[in-house]
């Protein structure tokens, strides 16, 4: 048998020792669920990446997240700002830029679990064809 121990405090008592028995398997069911936890967020809690995508003419542009597998889509507001929510950490993720009118970098960024990312980019050229 295996002795958990809670601390209650009643309002009108300063403090409380109350001793719970649980049986192993109760225990080991608890030790199961918090390992499946760990296991299902390995580097931590999703993040977003956002950023800004600069063109000196105010055009929105289609911003394209693709981690191998799967491929998200956003389409930056006025001022060029785009958000996607809640991305799998330690996944390796190649961003694009679409832009009528401009050309941008795409970098590839592996996402930290303790953080999001911010991007910001500019043009590295005009496209003429058009």
């Amino acid at each position: 048998m295996l002795v958990a121990r809670i601390n209650i405090v009643p309002t009108n008592v300063k403090s409380k020792f109350l001793q719970i028995r649980i049986n192993e398997d109760i225990m080991k069911t608890l030790l199961l669920i918090l390992c499946l936890a760990a296991a299902a967020f390995p580097c931590g809690a999703p993040q977003d990446i956002s950023g800004r995508i600069w063109n000196p003419i105010s055009l929105r542009s289609t911003v394209t997240l693709t981690d191998g597998d799967q491929t998200f889509t956003a389409v930056t507001n006025p001022f060029g700002y785009f958000r996607f929510r809640e991305m799998t950490p330690c996944l390796e993720y190649q961003l694009s830029v679409k832009n009528k009118w401009f050309a941008y970098p795409s970098p590839v960024f592996t996402l930290p679990g303790e953080v999001g990312v911010e991007i910001d980019l500019e043009p590295i050229e005009l496209i003429l064809s058009r």
